[in-house]
């Protein structure tokens, strides 16, 4: 269907990996063939499929990248959930205090901070 540089040209636009476009491809197919009529609002409904591609993929460029922003193993290891809460609005001190009650790691703020700042994560998004 497509050749090899209109789909990295597709799922450069898109914002995904051509293994992401790919699958955003079956999985919409697969999507609109369950359908009984091709319609508008099922077409559109077939796009969050590519939204759940592209948060997942965003998530995987984040772990990456947080791997080159630190040496802390125990920062490496919790790198998501230190993500994940700094975007739900707590500081470093709270998730110093989370990471201990709800895994036992004892973490420093200025190490959670560095990793905040390094890896340019923001709570805007």
């Amino acid at each position: 269907m497509f050749n090899k540089v209109n789909k990295d040209k597709v799922a450069r636009t898109l914002g995904i990996s051509v293994e992401g476009l790919d699958e955003f491809l079956k999985r919409q197919k697969g999507f609109l063939i369950k359908r009984e009529k091709l319609s508008a609002s099922n077409l559109l409904a077939s796009y969050f499929i590519l939204a759940e591609i592209q948060e997942r993929e965003e998530k995987e460029r984040t772990a990456k990248s947080a791997m080159r922003h630190t040496k802390n193993v125990k920062v490496l290891k919790y790198a998501k959930t230190i993500t994940d809460l700094y975007k739900g609005g707590l500081g470093a001190t709270r998730i110093v205090n989370y990471l201990y009650e709800k895994h036992r790691v004892t973490v420093s703020k200025s190490a959670v901070e560095r990793f905040i700042k390094a890896s340019g994560i923001t709570r805007d998004s």
